[in-house]
């Protein structure tokens, strides 16, 4: 049977340039041997040989040690379940197992997995709240005595940290408590994933049965206009494919096409208009949408497919094909787009005159739904879903209705 020790590999080949050496879990059998980095560092003076333990002297040792006992322990578990299985040992069996198992329970290497994982599925936006919250803690833990960022684990993830964490949002970071609760809300998914599928944690660790999200105001602020302010921004004339006549052309077609998103709005392409409808699945809940192309839309349709001059099928000049290839490439690129496009329609309300009003893109997909509340439309049809107070019974009330008559209430916004 093999033999599992962890042992601090201080060869000098392997020494680090601040001056420490990889630990790793080395397996021995038949006397080859085989090696496996941990993700743990450091020097031969903080590092007891006979034990294969953190001395004393090194941050968090007592934690971390019982990390490195986990470990081991599951090593060992891994050589008696191949012997069970009636296997014979090989490391190439035992790696296939340990790789799988092993997760580090580091805050930093936890987030970096999950990070990871969205990334290879092409989930760019998805990724991007966990880089934010990873980067927020990190940066929390390193200003706050008693935690180290880089050594930050799992397990330090309790009620007190979450009560100071929220404190240093609102007080470093400025933030309200409508972006205090999306980053609560992504630790906490994040634990859940360590109790319930990593078994990096035990069920009475979980944080958020004392600290409770609830009492944040997570509500958006209503962030509607008016019909007329639309019409005043859709009547405004700028120099074609300016930044300013790009923006403007969004905003109004976001109205028109019943509150479109930005992303949605990106990726629709040429294959997307069927006639006189535009058909599309919604990027967020790959639900199909399908609905009459009223004219301010066709107007600027026929502008950018007369006109546009990125390479591809994309209606609107925000990809280039040749360029923007990757998720990763295209989220980024989104990232920007919607950034300059939110400049500028800072600009377009003073010059039409309204200055002070805070336009967006997401203000026109607000005003849609507010202007549904507004007309002359049953509230039984289209209920307060459309008002936005959770996208699920939008959804719900929505799909329930013909296209017609969808498409006649769509009519009312001319």
């Amino acid at each position: 049977m093999a033999t599992i020790k962890i042992i601090l590999f201080d060869s000098p080949s392997k020494k680090l340039q601040n001056g420490t050496y990889p630990i790793c879990l080395k397996i021995t059998h038949q006397r080859k041997r085989k090696y496996f980095q941990l993700n743990k560092y450091t020097t031969p003076a903080k590092w007891n040989k006979d034990n294969g333990r953190f001395k004393r002297s090194f941050p968090n040792h007592s934690p971390e040690n019982k990390v490195l006992l986990k470990i081991e322990g599951r090593a060992n578990d891994i050589t008696r379940n191949i012997e069970r299985d009636d296997l014979p040992f090989s490391f190439l069996e035992f790696e296939k197992r340990f790789i799988q198992k092993h997760v580090s329970s580091l805050v930093k290497d936890y987030y970096d997995l999950r990070i990871k994982d969205l990334r290879e599925e092409g989930k760019e936006s998805s990724a991007s709240p966990y880089i934010s919250t990873k980067n927020a803690m990190l940066e929390f833990a390193h200003v706050s005595p008693g935690y180290k960022s880089n050594r930050l684990t799992l397990s330090e993830i309790d009620y007190h940290f979450l009560a100071d964490f929220e404190k240093w949002l609102r007080k470093e970071r400025k933030l309200k408590d409508t972006s205090i609760s999306v980053y609560m809300r992504n630790i906490r998914t994040i634990m859940n994933r360590a109790i319930k599928k990593d078994k990096l944690l035990k069920p009475e660790q979980y944080p958020f049965h004392d600290y409770e999200i609830s009492k944040l105001d997570h509500t958006t602020k209503t962030r509607a206009t008016t019909k007329d302010v639309i019409h005043k921004i859709r009547d405004l004339t700028f120099p074609d494919h300016s930044k300013e006549q790009l923006a403007q052309h969004i905003f109004i077609f976001s109205y028109y096409t019943r509150g479109m998103n930005f992303v949605d709005i990106s990726l629709l392409t040429t294959k997307n208009i069927m006639g006189d409808r535009i058909e599309y699945k919604r990027s967020k809940t790959k639900k199909n949408f399908s609905f009459k192309i009223l004219k301010p839309v066709r107007d600027i349709l026929d502008f950018y497919l007369e006109h546009n001059k990125m390479q591809g099928d994309y209606i609107f000049p925000i990809y280039d094909e040749a360029i923007h290839k990757t998720p990763r490439q295209m989220y980024n690129r989104r990232k920007q787009a919607l950034r300059s496009v939110n400049k500028q329609l800072i600009t377009i309300a003073e010059k039409a005159k309204m200055k002070g009003l805070k336009l967006t893109t997401y203000v026109s997909r607000h005003t849609y739904a507010t202007t549904l509340k507004n007309a002359d439309v049953s509230i039984a049809k289209i209920s307060e879903a459309l008002g936005h107070s959770t996208e699920k019974v939008t959804k719900t009330y929505l799909k329930q209705f013909d296209k017609d008559v969808l498409d006649e209430i769509d009519e009312q916004f001319l």
